[in-house]
């Protein structure tokens, strides 16, 4: 949910801990970019969509969070996006719009291929070493899963170990299915947004947000191990440091 209102110094800690972990893959799972400028439920007229900012502006935020993590980025590591729905504002506003198809969308297309990450589109799914990554899973009628059980619909549902975010909750859920030693474990995990920011469409939101990010150890098609990091932990790992002299 990067957006111009909201400090971008937490993709300098995020590059960092891919330095340290140096993985073979980084996976940006969607909603990457907040898009504000284009959210249909603040609309233009009313006194929160005076202030929203212009689309351009976003773009040149998206452009700029990816600026850092390359600035930082020192690991050999292949950069994946799975598109979320916040991105694919972008899409919607085009189809409804015909007199500007392609303008934003192929902006944004080039702000990732300038940085070097390849791109998974909204709802579909990116299969890395026998694992699936999406930013939320679709059901038989081609909506995203919904529900405070998103992570339970997704297990019973794959195939594959499947990796999500789009609830902004941390949700492990396997499913045991037919047959010796089968299962399938579904993994919701959260957000990277800045510690304790809650967007305003979720202001009255039950649910228990989850900032940071993780490392997963994959095996024989399986995910073996997740290694989470608090946001806050970053900060405090890879924030700027304050040193002290005391002259006793």
């Amino acid at each position: 949910h990067n957006q111009p209102v909201l400090p971008q110094d937490r993709f300098v800690w995020l590059a960092r801990l891919v330095n340290y972990e140096k993985p073979d893959y980084l996976i940006d799972g969607g909603d990457f970019d907040d898009f504000h400028s284009l959210c249909s439920h603040e609309k233009n007229e009313s006194e929160k969509g005076r202030v929203k900012p212009a689309l351009l502006h976003d773009l040149e935020c998206s452009a700029k969070a990816r600026s850092i993590i390359d600035d930082v980025l020192t690991c050999n590591t292949i950069k994946h996006v799975t598109l979320g729905n916040h991105e694919d504002r972008l899409w919607l506003y085009e189809n409804m719009n015909r007199e500007v198809a392609g303008l934003a969308t192929s902006h944004y297309m080039d702000i990732l291929d300038k940085h070097k990450w390849l791109c998974t589109k909204y709802g579909a799914y990116l299969t890395l070493e026998g694992v699936d990554f999406t930013h939320c899973p679709f059901n038989g009628m081609g909506r995203p899963v919904g529900g405070d059980n998103v992570a339970k619909q997704a297990a019973e549902k794959s195939i594959k170990d499947v990796v999500f975010g789009h609830t902004h909750q941390m949700t492990l859920v396997t499913a045991h299915k037919f047959g010796d030693n089968r299962s399938v474990t579904a993994y919701n995990l959260g957000c990277y947004m800045p510690d304790g920011y809650i967007p305003s469409y979720a202001k009255n939101t039950r649910k228990e947000f989850w900032y940071g990010a993780h490392v997963l150890m994959i095996s024989g098609g399986r995910v073996k191990s997740v290694k989470s990091y608090q946001i806050g932990e970053l900060e405090h790992r890879y924030g700027q440091s304050v040193r002290l002299v005391f002259n006793g």
